[in-house]
């Protein structure tokens, strides 16, 4: 014998609309919602100031640009450089955060010394708002946009359980 074993089969188990029958994965639909990289970044050749991470729009005088420029300083760039010369690792920073803190020019309080704070990142903090159901209308309007709905790996699409 192989050592595995199934439960019982019933009708149910072989249905997507069925809790039992469904991939836990992607609930039965086939398809699993993530960011859109391409559409976070529509164009490679602006920089972050002018706007080059859409969600972001153009640099403000906030908190997030304040860790962009943190990030961009201990990776040798600015916001002014094109997001296609960024380094890879400071781009993948932006893009999925890190726990690393990096310590902030500008602050709250006005006040550079030891003012640390990770970067949760773009992608990270888009997916966090699009999976949280207590959004407002224009929120989820707003986190729709950059989504993108992919082939579940679990099931390759055909929204079953792998049992079934």
């Amino acid at each position: 014998t192989t050592g595995i074993s199934y439960n019982e089969p019933a009708p149910h188990s072989f249905s997507f609309n069925s809790p039992q029958g469904a991939c836990p994965v992607c609930n039965g639909l086939g398809t699993v919602p993530e960011v859109d990289v391409k559409k976070i970044i529509p164009d490679r050749s602006k920089s972050i100031r002018k706007g080059g991470i859409e969600p972001m729009g153009k640099y403000r005088n906030i908190l997030v640009f304040w860790q962009l420029e943190a990030i961009a300083e201990k990776y040798g760039f600015n916001l002014d450089t094109p997001i296609a010369k960024i380094p890879k690792e400071a781009l993948h920073i932006i893009l999925y955060g890190s726990e690393e803190p990096f310590k902030l020019s500008n602050t709250p309080l006005g006040v550079s010394s030891n003012y640390f704070l990770s970067f949760e990142g773009v992608v990270n903090y888009i997916g966090s708002l699009y999976l949280n159901g207590n959004n407002s209308k224009n929120r989820k309007r707003w986190t729709h946009q950059y989504i993108k709905h992919s082939i579940c790996t679990e099931c390759k699409g055909a929204r079953l359980k792998k049992e079934a």
